[in-house]
């Protein structure tokens, strides 16, 4: 059943106080002076910054996650784009007449690449283009990309693709696996191909096999960032209540370790936790859209209150880190609120965001009533 939703233009709100926990409700847009990375912002991950700061290629004895919050400065200028014309409009069928949601988009010769999860009876991946990022039309009235394997009695499904494009022009994607239609994150896997319709080849063996006793017992791959270092693989990690944000990293793009801190008992640890009690982002801090500039990287994730909220907000908070690993929260926190009914009141929902930046405008893509009725847009300036 479809979910109704708020039509309109929305306005960002950006909240005036520290890790307020009240509901923003204002629809003007806050300014502060220009922001702690003032580097250019590569357009897309397929022009890695050359500058990219030092770390090592191994998380073992990574810097501490814990960092203070930072106040800036920084001035957000983004708009929700009308929401009754989607960046990704519904079908009325197909394979994905269902939901279309956790789109990931790519800027490459020029055009706008969208990877997105569907379904109808199956769960797939599919593909669209667009030239202004702000429509897109699908390539093909089949997924792109689908698997369907059986694991200890139980069909799993490819969903939640994040793509980037190597130096030698191979597309590469990492995806996890759902069980049927319920139970998202069972793993993560990298898949190749000569161009965006395919044919894509699955590697043989996963990438990241979530543990159902850890913090991301569900980890679903949301965002990827290439640096002259290597590839920072982001993640939405779930134990079922509260909702955090992982990283996997590799050299080569092909073989992956998680952040873990070696303070913890844990093989695995989140970069951006829950902070608990009344914040706006106590429950769950998940969805990490990560960008790569110059001087370090910035995060937009979604936030959560947690279940006794019981509203269906989409709550988008900022973040910055100089290495990928250690990341400060901004204190005027969420800085986009939009009512998209991407959850049940009561529950976390899986609102998975996509987002990048092309000649300084930022895309961040969302799921519109759970991806009910396609996916939307915000765009505008972070300076």
């Amino acid at each position: 059943m479809r979910s109704s939703v708020i039509l309109g233009a929305l306005v960002i709100v950006v909240a005036a106080c520290s890790n307020s926990s009240s509901d923003p409700t204002a629809t003007t847009v806050a300014t502060t002076p220009a922001p702690p990375v003032t580097a250019t912002v590569p357009s897309t991950t397929t022009s890695p910054p050359t500058t990219s700061p030092p770390i090592t290629t191994t998380t073992t004895t990574p810097p501490p996650t814990t960092l203070p919050p930072f106040d800036g400065p920084v001035a957000f200028d983004l708009t929700v784009q009308d929401e009754t014309t989607p960046a990704l409009p519904p079908t009325e069928s197909g394979w994905d007449a269902s939901f279309s949601y956790s789109p990931w988009v790519v800027h490459h010769d020029g055009r706008f690449h969208m990877f997105y999860t569907g379904w109808r009876v199956n769960v797939a991946v599919g593909y669209a283009v667009s030239d202004d990022g702000l429509t897109f039309t699908r390539m093909s009235e089949d997924p792109v990309f689908e698997i369907r394997e059986d694991i200890e009695g139980r069909t799993h499904f490819a969903e939640a693709p994040v793509v980037y494009v190597a130096d030698d022009g191979t597309w590469v994607m990492y995806y996890g696996l759902i069980q049927g239609k319920r139970f998202p994150g069972t793993s993560i896997h990298r898949a190749t191909a000569p161009a965006p319709e395919g044919p894509w080849t699955a590697d043989d063996a996963p990438i990241y096999v979530a543990d159902k006793e850890q913090w991301d017992a569900q980890a679903v791959p949301q965002s990827v960032a290439v640096t002259a270092a290597g590839v920072f693989l982001f993640y939405d990690g779930r134990d079922g209540i509260t909702a955090s944000s992982g990283v996997l990293f590799s050299a080569d793009g092909i073989s992956f370790e998680p952040f873990d801190d070696a303070a913890t008992p844990y093989r695995s640890d989140p970069v951006l936790g829950i902070p608990g009690g009344q914040a706006w982002d106590g429950a769950g801090a998940g969805s990490p859209v990560v960008i790569a500039r110059d001087s370090g990287f910035e995060m937009f994730y979604v936030g959560f209150e947690g279940p006794e909220h019981g509203d269906r907000d989409l709550r988008i908070g900022y973040a910055v880190s100089g290495d990928g690993f250690g990341w400060q929260r901004y204190t005027g926190n969420p800085v986009v609120v939009i009512d998209t009914q991407n959850s049940t009141p009561g529950s976390l929902g899986f609102p998975w965001m996509g987002g990048l930046t092309v000649d300084g405008t930022y895309y961040l893509y969302y799921a519109l009533s759970a991806g009910a009725e396609g996916v939307g847009v915000v765009t505008g300036t972070v300076e």
